[in-house]
């Protein structure tokens, strides 16, 4: 409950929002409190202002609860309040997903929240990538010291994300955290190569997830150019993970995919990456929101010209064309 009003809290505030319902509209509250610009007042005998000076004294004491420094402190110590009680799992992702557009920019200070989100991405899963999407706000935004970022969105990254509920918003913040100037060329290569051993496992949708991401990792980074194969699967850390000087030959056993989109969407890998300009970077968000039930519908809606039937241009004379023996038995 108390949740649930603090996030309605800044909606029923704004006069422009659906939920208002009144309040302050002007400057601070200066026009709910009374107060007015002294210029747009008609002149006053000097007699008549000194003897209102008391009342505009109190007026001003009573504005002070619309001053925007005492809401964003009222503002701060009820968050901070509600982080401090034990939470639910789905109330923490709701608060967690909040932070970052909703409450972080309004905070007295934002460094606050530093102990509580990277306590919060110890938990793992969709609450870890939350949480980090929060200590990303803060490190570039905020400058908060977090060294190991990268570190903890690469332990995040396992096979288990592609079978998880909230996959699509798990994949998007990944992309977005990928997309930011601070990776490195040999952090880009780490999960370039994480990303294509998750595709051999993965079911078809999240290959064809994996394929994008690699993709756009490396129109980001042409300087990502793969050799021989030294990378360590097992490495924790990207940085020692020996990437850079790895090969990307996931991509080539992927060409056999037995799904034909997983093969085809491999092709998104022949691009000339050299100049970024020649090629735009892939949609992962909507990549994210396959299953097999989309890619079961897409190849069912595709319009035949011709219907892919069996035939033989000869007679069929025996069951292997020619009388081979196989095992000691002959087939004529």
């Amino acid at each position: 409950m108390a949740l649930d009003q603090l996030l309605t809290w800044g909606r029923r505030c704004c006069p422009h929002s659906e939920d208002w319902t009144g309040g302050v509209t002007s400057w601070c509250g200066a026009l709910e409190a009374g107060q007015t610009n002294a210029e747009a007042q008609p002149p006053a005998a000097k007699k008549r202002r000194l003897a209102s000076s008391q009342q505009h004294a109190s007026v001003q004491e009573g504005a002070k609860w619309a001053r925007a420094k005492p809401q964003k402190r009222a503002f701060t110590d009820a968050w901070l309040a509600v982080l401090r009680v034990p939470l639910t799992l789905p109330d923490l992702h709701r608060a967690l997903s909040h932070l970052p557009d909703s409450v972080i920019p309004h905070l007295t200070d934002p460094l606050l929240l530093s102990d509580f989100l990277t306590h919060s991405v110890d938990s793992g899963g969709l609450t870890g990538m939350l949480a980090l999407h929060g200590i990303f706000i803060l490190v570039t935004q905020h400058g908060l010291e977090y060294p190991h970022f990268f570190m903890r969105l690469y332990a995040l990254l396992t096979p288990d994300i592609f079978n998880a509920r909230h996959r699509v918003r798990f994949l998007t913040l990944a992309d977005i955290f990928l997309s930011s100037g601070l990776v490195p060329a040999y952090t880009a290569a780490a999960f370039a190569k994480r990303f294509a051993r998750l595709a051999l496992t993965a079911p078809p949708a999240g290959a064809i997830t994996c394929t994008g991401f690699i993709h756009n990792l490396l129109r980001r980074h042409p300087a990502c150019q793969f050799g021989r194969d030294p990378y360590d699967e097992g490495e924790p850390d990207p940085a020692k993970s020996q990437a850079l000087a790895s090969s990307l030959w996931e991509a080539e056993s992927l060409r056999d995919h037995y799904c034909p989109q997983v093969a085809a969407s491999v092709s998104l890998l022949d691009r000339d990456f050299s100049d970024p300009k020649k090629t735009a970077e892939v949609n992962v968000q909507q990549y994210a929101a396959g299953s097999f039930a989309a890619i079961i519908k897409q190849e069912l809606d595709i319009r035949l010209k011709k219907a892919p039937i069996a035939f033989h241009s000869q007679p069929l004379t025996s069951l292997f064309g020619t009388a081979l023996p196989i095992l000691g038995f002959a087939f004529a």
